[in-house]
């Protein structure tokens, strides 16, 4: 009988301290739920404001990068066009002698000089209600210091007696055409 009195009293005390855990555990909890409410809402709030900067950092980075592609991408035209016109050189196309450097000119007429105006006039283009034109892509040109004016004065002048040889014989088309939109 001894012994069952023991275990009685035994489980007795470890209800008893059992009980007063878990009482001293809701007032904790009730303790709790009324000040760190607060905490935990400004901890949300710098959470949440530390995801806002972290997203606005990255969206800085890939709009700067964006741009920096943006103006690498024109540079790299704009000095493909001015250096058609820095290095044209003024020759009669009629004289024998000139033949070499005219058929490598024509080419470049064609090759570069049309080509990388038409490639700037459809990226410009492609985003805007303003339509341009390679009269203005070459303003730009001279605008951003890759050439000045007086030399693609000059050039077009040159190009144009080229374009009128046309009437005296039968240039290629492309190279026609491509004069057409160089000096329209």
């Amino acid at each position: 009988m001894e012994f069952n009195v023991g275990i009685i009293f035994f489980l007795a005390v470890i209800g008893a301290v059992v009980f007063i855990i878990f009482q001293n555990r809701t007032k904790f909890n009730e303790i709790n739920e009324d000040v760190p409410r607060k905490y935990r809402e400004t901890k949300d709030l710098s959470s949440s404001l530390d995801d806002s900067l972290n997203n606005l950092n990255k969206n800085q980075a890939l709009a700067n990068q964006k741009e920096k592609k943006r103006k690498d991408f024109i540079n790299k035209h704009y000095k493909l066009i001015a250096g058609f016109y820095n290095n044209y050189k003024f020759i009669d196309y009629a004289k024998k002698e000139n033949r070499k450097i005219a058929k490598k000119q024509m080419l470049d007429i064609v090759n570069v000089l049309d080509k990388n105006l038409e490639i700037m006039e459809n990226y410009f283009n492609k985003d805007s209600s303003f339509e341009y034109n390679y009269q203005i892509i070459i303003v730009g040109v001279v605008t951003f210091k890759f050439m000045n004016k007086e030399t693609v004065n000059k050039v077009n002048k040159h190009l144009k007696i080229l374009h009128d040889l046309n009437q005296k014989t039968d240039l290629p088309s492309k190279l026609v055409a491509a004069l057409d939109r160089i000096l329209t």
